[in-house]
Parts: structure tokens; C-alpha cells; sequence
């Protein structure tokens, strides 16, 4: 991204979960406005040690989307109209997907899930799944795998543990 796109640019969001400090860091050398910046942790008011996927939680995109509309409303005032139909479509489809979460809550509120990253625990969570706590060790091991000798974490024979026992 250039420099002087970003020097023209009306909207910025941000997540703010450090997931995009390289991006803050830009904002920040060539002062652009603070009311020109949406930091999405910010105004959802998330603490420090949330999963910084924030885009997976439908609940969380909503209100995104509604302060996007404010947002845009307020610089264009005569497309509001616009602003406020294209919330609402998008609200509709948001609709969908949770309606969706809700019929795989019902179908699957047995089912657990393993995960080496949080990327998307945010959704597996909002499906009801849950979450099997996993210690992933900072040293390597030796072991056989399927007569080939690798190195593996210690932390993913957990997981061999649970492909085995079909969880």
C-alpha cells in the first residue's frame, strides 16, 4: 500500500488486537486523524488477551458493520439511504449465518475440537463445539511415525492420542 493512498484515505480500520500493529505504526508516522480510525477491539471493548480473529464472530461483525455505516453516513450524507440499505442486506445475511450456527448448535452440541491456532475457535465456539485444552510443549522429541523416523512437538502426540481414541 502506498503512502499516498494511505495519506487520502477517509476510513481506516483496524483490529487493534496486535494482529495489525505493522499497519498502526503506519498510521501513527504520518499523522492521520484518530477520528478517521476504527480500531474494532477498541470500541467492542476486548480485553488484551482475546483471540485477535475478531472477523469470525458474527456478533462482532454487526456492530462493526452498523459503526462503518455511521461512519460513512456521516462523510457522505446525502448516500445514507444507501449506507442504511446496504446494512441492512448485510445484517440479513448475517441473519443467515446465525441462523445456520444455530441449526449446527442443535445437530452437533456433542462434538469437541482440537486446534494448534485459535484462527478460527471464535466460530467452533460459537457453534456450540467444545474446545479440548491442549499443552503444547516448547522442546521436540524423537519418535516413529508410520515406520519413518521424524522429529515431532511433544505437544502433537496429544493429538495423535486423539485420532487414535476417534475424538
Amino acid at each position: 500500500m502506498a503512502v499516498k493512498t494511505i495519506e487520502h484515505g477517509a476510513v481506516f480500520i483496524r483490529n487493534g488486537m496486535g494482529y495489525d500493529n505493522w499497519f498502526e505504526k503506519i498510521l501513527t508516522s504520518h499523522v492521520i486523524s484518530r477520528d478517521k480510525m476504527i480500531c474494532v477491539s477498541c470500541f467492542l471493548a476486548l480485553k488484551e488477551n482475546t483471540n485477535p480473529h475478531l472477523w469470525f464472530s458474527v456478533p462482532d461483525m454487526k456492530k462493526l458493520a452498523i459503526r462503518l455505516s455511521e461512519k460513512f453516513s456521516a462523510l457522505l450524507p446525502t448516500q445514507k439511504v444507501v449506507f442504511a440499505d446496504n446494512l441492512a442486506r448485510f445484517e440479513k445475511t448475517l441473519d443467515q449465518i446465525e441462523e445456520k450456527q444455530q441449526e449446527i448448535r442443535q445437530r452437533f452440541s456433542d462434538l469437541s475440537y482440537a486446534a494448534t491456532e485459535p484462527v478460527f475457535n471464535i466460530m467452533l465456539d460459537s457453534l456450540g463445539f467444545h474446545t479440548i485444552n491442549m499443552t503444547v510443549l516448547p522442546f521436540w522429541r524423537n519418535t516413529l511415525s508410520s515406520s519413518i523416523r521424524v522429529f515431532l512437538p511433544v505437544g502433537v502426540w496429544p493429538w495423535e492420542d486423539l485420532a487414535k481414541f476417534g475424538q
